[in-house]
């Protein structure tokens, strides 16, 4: 708290982040939970946005989703949560801790409260004795949850590790192959997304002199400024463009409002 409000001072958003977020307040003598800790961030710090890093998807209980619907934007609509692959038998030999069902539930439990949300993912093509079978069920997972954005990796063996020495290694154009078509799939959502955007409202954390800036679920937009005097580093607008080029209009002393 003490390090936030230090922060807060000179940003207008500060970003959770950390290793396994997700269990942060478990091992305190007096046990609490990541979203207590946003809850309090949020109730000590008005004026300021708070976004999440990298959350496994079964950790994201029910009052954080709560406090993501009702803190009217202040705490990003903005979810990264870590998939690895949309096969349970694939999953079981990276052991991971949650199903493909898992995951898909509360990803559409999140989507159904949250809108704009943005969403976002990691995800391994080739894991040692993934098959055709498995990469199309990441296919078809990634289909049909709202991801606006995904990070894609061929996996690669590193020495000493359990996984370079699994069995039933994917050669590597075939990695390769299968990263290429999820990250071609998850273009056309993220442009669609975009297209979709376009007319609504954004609150944008001015970056540097103000000429970028990134909106609450996570779109860097360009930020066109009017009037003199230095930019406010958070503003409210629409977002107009087309899609590919989304930017807002904004007076550069304009006083933040709920959005």
């Amino acid at each position: 708290m003490a390090e936030a409000r230090l922060l807060a001072e000179a940003h207008a958003e500060l970003v959770i982040t950390g290793i396994h977020i997700g269990h942060y307040g478990l091992d305190l003598d007096e046990a609490t939970t990541l979203s207590r800790l946003c809850a309090t961030l949020l109730g000590s710090l008005p004026d300021t946005r708070f976004r999440l890093g990298s959350i496994e998807a079964t950790e994201v209980d029910d009052l954080l989703i709560d406090l993501l619907d009702e803190s009217q934007g202040r705490l990003a609509p903005h979810l990264h949560m870590p998939l690895q692959s949309g096969a349970d038998p694939v999953l079981r030999r990276m052991r991971r801790w949650h199903t493909r069902e898992q995951y898909r539930i509360r990803a559409l439990e999140i989507a159904e409260r949250i809108a704009p949300l943005g969403l976002g993912a990691d995800i391994i093509t080739g894991f040692p004795g993934e098959t055709e079978a498995d990469h199309a069920s990441t296919m078809a997972l990634v289909e049909e949850l709202p991801f606006t954005y995904l990070h894609v990796f061929p996996f690669s063996p590193r020495e000493d590790t359990v996984a370079a020495g699994l069995s039933d290694p994917v050669p590597q154009r075939v990695a390769g192959e299968r990263a290429r078509s999820l990250r071609e799939l998850v273009q056309e959502k993220g442009a669609r997304y975009r297209r979709e955007r376009v007319g609504g409202p954004a609150r944008v954390a001015v970056e540097g002199d103000g000429g970028t800036g990134v909106t609450g679920d996570y779109l860097r937009v360009g930020v066109r400024l009017t009037g003199d005097g230095p930019p406010t580093p958070m503003l409210d607008g629409t977002l107009l463009g087309d899609g590919d080029d989304l930017y807002i209009v904004a007076p550069r002393e304009s006083a933040c409002i709920p959005a």
